[in-house]
Formats: C-alpha cells, structure tokens, sequence
C-alpha cells in the first residue's frame, strides 16, 4: 500500500487530511491493522458531526478477515469498506451497508465521488506507465516501421511473381482461404472403397504454407504504425495530460492501449513475412500443385524454383 499522508500526531488531527480529497491519491489496505494504526483513526467516529465527510480509501480482506465498523453504536462486522476522514481530519472505517443505513443520500454522494475518482486515478495511472515507456515504445514503434516495410517488400514480391502464373494463383487463394494447409482430394483405389463405403475421395493433408496470414496483411500497417504511434508520441508534452479532462484521459487511455496492439500486430507481421519466404514452403506448395493437378506451365515451375531457391 501506498501512503499519500504523511503521519501525524495521535494527539491532533492532521492539518493534511483537511484538504480536498480530490488532489490526493486514494488508498487500499489490505488489512485493518494499516488503517487502524493511522495517527488520526478514530474507533467510535459520529458520522453527524464535523462535517463533511469523505471517502479517501478502500479495502477488501481475504476470506474470512474481518473488522469492526468505525461508526459510534454500530455493531456491524464487514470483509470489505471504505475509510472516511471528517472535516478535522479524524478517520474510521465504515462497510458499504453501514455507510447506507447511517449516511442515506450523503453516502450515495460520498461513493459516487469515491468512484469517479478511482476511475481517473487508474486512468492516470496507464497514462503514468505510459509516459514512463513512451521513448521506449516510440524508438520500438520506429525499428517495426522499417522492419514493416522491408517485410512488405518482400511478400509483395512473392505475390506478384505468383500472380503471374494464373493457375498458380488460383491454388494459392484456395491455400490462403484454408488458412495455408496444403490438401487435395484423390480418388480411393479398390482396397480403400472397402474401408469407405459410399465413398470415392478423400482428402489428402499435404503440409501447409508457413506464414501464409502475411499475405492478407494491409500495407495500411505501415500508417498505421506512424499516425497512431510515433507521431501522437513524438507531440505529446509530458505535462500535456495533466490539463487533460475525464473524458479526454479515457480517450487519450483507449489511444495508448490500443498501441500495445499495433504493436503486436506489427510483431506477427515481420515473423509471418520471414517465414513465408522459406524454401521449404515453395518446394511443398510445387509438390501440392503437382500432386493436385494444377495446370503447371514449366513458368510455374520455374517460379516457385526461384522463391524456394532452387534455381
């Protein structure tokens, strides 16, 4: 647990937990001994005066953990609430239940405030982590950009020299919708029509293309990458967020989560475009097409040779 007070007297609420609520990080403890041990907790609290109160922190203990309700004449043992400090900086602890029968719409209000600032302290706190990465991430975002585009290159020439032979790319785009396996239907010869009756193919597995999804991949990617990543990191201030309103933190939040999976996405990219440019793809894809019956013209031939290598 994280401290956001500095510790004061027993003798004398702190002057600190008079100030707003609001510019202070909220606290989780994760058993009573830390909130109880506070200079200023206060077992008996009367919620009706000092006014007003506010919910500065949390807890919830594991099963079978409990604590006594701070409020004076409550009987109530709970496993997870709140803590409270009044207007002259006593604190206590009151369980959700308690907070509703005592406090009533105050209460409602209370947790309302107590919610909407745990949304944009966790909000703050991805935006945080963020900034703390964003050269790490902005230098990685710039390495996969060059990388991305080199892969395209490659792939974009494999696809084309493919294209060129119309029946070689028919066989391909059959692969590519089976997500790269490598199979075609034979006829059954008489000692397999026994074993299958009713039958008179079957299909025969053959291997696959690795790397095959790199071929469905947009060259929009490469956009992608700069106008989501690197230019929104290569303008953002580090004092920028600070000015920020709720509802542009949640933005600015979906934008930085939604960079780790670019970021991913790129990844997957370059390893696919690596791996569908090995040999043994062409020399499986020209065993599937002879084996198949593809109409191979000796240039079909001559051109998975030449992405496998073999030339």
């Amino acid at each position: 647990m994280t401290f956001a007070d500095s510790e004061s007297s027993k003798s004398e609420p702190s002057n600190e937990a008079q100030k707003p609520m609001e510019s202070k990080r909220l606290l989780r403890f994760e058993t009573a001994e830390e909130f109880r041990s506070r200079p200023n907790y206060c077992a008996d609290l009367e919620p009706e005066k000092d006014k007003p109160l506010q919910i500065f922190g949390g807890y919830g203990f594991k099963k079978g953990a409990y604590v006594h309700c701070g409020l004076v004449g409550c009987k109530q043992y709970h496993g997870a609430g709140f803590n409270v400090v009044n207007a002259i900086g006593k604190e206590t602890n009151i369980g959700r239940c308690c907070g509703k029968t005592r406090l009533g719409a105050e209460w409602a209000e209370m947790e309302a405030r107590f919610q909407k600032q745990t949304t944009l302290q966790a909000l703050q706190d991805v935006l945080a982590e963020a900034m703390r990465k964003r050269q790490e991430t902005l230098a990685n975002a710039r390495k996969l950009s060059s990388l991305v585009e080199a892969a395209h290159r490659t792939v974009d020439t494999i696809i084309a020299a493919i294209a060129s032979d119309r029946p070689l790319h028919k066989a391909f785009l059959s692969c590519q919708k089976d997500r790269g396996r490598l199979s075609y239907f034979r006829k059954l010869d008489a000692d397999e029509r026994a074993l299958y009756p009713g039958q008179s193919t079957v299909r025969t597995p053959m291997g696959y293309i690795d790397g095959i999804n790199a071929a469905s991949v947009s060259p929009k990617l490469i956009r992608e990458l700069k106008f989501k990543i690197i230019v929104p990191l290569e303008e953002l201030e580090d004092d920028s967020l600070a000015l920020l309103s709720h509802k542009a933190l949640a933005a600015k939040s979906l934008e930085f989560g939604a960079m780790g999976g670019l970021l991913q996405t790129a990844e997957l990219f370059i390893a696919d475009a690596e791996k569908l440019s090995r040999q043994k793809n062409w020399e499986n894809f020209e065993n599937f097409c002879v084996a198949s019956q593809v109409n191979m013209s000796a240039n079909a031939h001559r051109i998975l040779r030449g992405l496998a290598g073999t030339l």
